[in-house]
């Protein structure tokens, strides 16, 4: 019974030792729990430390940006008008670069402002519409001044070359009525004052222009006379720009009283050449080839002090000449057609008997044209 005790005994003590150490091991795994819970806490703290830093860095980009803007902004406000986008109309004007006037010369500094620019481009007649941001009521509200509809009536009378006594009639008055009752026309008087007002003006803007043409100059020139029988000579400028740019216009075009000798044609030019200050630029003339302009080019040189002065034939109108003397193989049968067409012309009764052909045979009627002796494009479509 004492060794079934004692082994009883060994093996409840073993029991006991196994159950210590079975508790030591919950023990140590409750403690090695406790503890990978508490890695786990510091791990899920340093992950939120990281995504708060993030949030933070983030935050601090989107705030540095934003300070980037701002300073670009800053930067921008504090931008000269050489640095700008140059967008005004004033520099439809002025050149950029040089940033010269074109009727005075005169340099604008790279700080002077548009607006500054605009009132003196206005002081020499260049006048200039500055746009405005437009809002709904203003745009309602907006009424022309009468400065503005008088201007309007200015333009349209010399657009559309409408006779000053245009004004007068009594259904154009009546017109002008339904569209403003208050408005007032003026008179042909006023108009023809403002005209002639403004053509000197404008006359002394080109002469000041003119003046700043850096290099030499060439002109055109051509004699014609109207259906009425009067005479015209108009002159034809054209220059190389400070911007190597070919540039020309009409100098002048004027009634030519008298006879059309080539001594009578070179004095008027030479005229226009003194008024504009040409007489020492003026290195070249182009015309026709008629005898009185041949004389006049002649003429022209014996006033000029210096020798560069050279006379060039229009090469059109050779070519017309040339192609003129070729024709000359067919010259009967091109004189029959033209004496047949002016009689087709002549008979209102031939011309309809003509159209109803065409309208038979499901053809455009094309009505007979007369050439021109001087111009041979207008023989070839006579007889195409």
């Amino acid at each position: 019974m004492s060794t079934l005790t004692e082994d009883t005994i060994s093996i409840q003590s073993t029991d006991n030792e196994e159950e210590e150490i079975i508790e030591d091991d919950e023990n140590e795994d409750e403690e090695e729990d406790d503890e990978n819970n508490e890695n786990e806490d510091e791990i899920n703290e340093n992950e939120d430390e990281n995504e708060n830093e993030e949030e933070d860095n983030e935050n601090d980009n989107d705030n540095d940006n934003n300070d980037d803007k701002r300073e670009e902004e800053d930067n921008n406000e504090g931008e000269t008008s050489d640095q700008r986008p140059k967008t005004s109309d004033v520099w439809n004007f002025v050149d950029k670069e040089t940033r010269k006037c074109p009727s005075c010369s005169k340099i604008f500094g790279k700080k002077t402002g548009t607006s500054s620019i605009r009132t003196h481009l206005k002081s020499h007649g260049i006048l200039l519409i500055k746009e405005k941001q437009t809002t709904l009521d203003s745009f309602i509200n907006k009424q022309p001044s009468e400065f503005d509809k008088k201007q309007a009536v200015f333009e349209w009378i010399i657009l559309d070359m409408q006779p000053f006594k245009v004004v007068e009639g009594e259904a154009f008055r009546k017109m002008i009525l339904k569209f403003d009752p208050k408005y007032q026309l003026p008179t042909r008087n006023t108009i023809k004052n403002f005209i002639i007002k403004s053509f000197n003006k404008r006359r002394e803007n080109i002469k000041n222009y003119i003046k700043n043409i850096p290099g030499k100059v060439a002109l055109t020139t051509d004699i014609w006379t109207s259906l009425k029988n009067e005479g015209f000579l108009g002159v034809t400028l054209h220059f190389i720009d400070e911007n190597w740019v070919l540039r020309h216009f009409t100098l002048d075009i004027f009634q030519f009283k008298g006879s059309h000798t080539g001594e009578a044609i070179a004095n008027e030019i030479y005229k226009i050449l003194v008024e504009f200050e040409l007489e020492h630029k003026t290195i070249a003339l182009t015309t026709d080839n008629a005898s009185n302009m041949i004389s006049a080019a002649r003429h022209l040189r014996a006033k000029f002090e210096h020798n560069t002065f050279i006379h060039y034939r229009c090469v059109a109108h050779i070519l017309n000449i040339i192609v003129t003397t070729g024709l000359e193989i067919i010259k009967l049968p091109v004189k029959k057609l033209r004496k047949l067409i002016k009689s087709i012309r002549k008979s209102t009764k031939i011309l309809e008997e003509l159209e109803n052909l065409s309208k038979l045979n499901n053809k455009n009627f094309l009505r007979p044209i007369i050439d021109c002796k001087t111009r041979w494009n207008s023989t070839y479509k006579m007889i195409n």
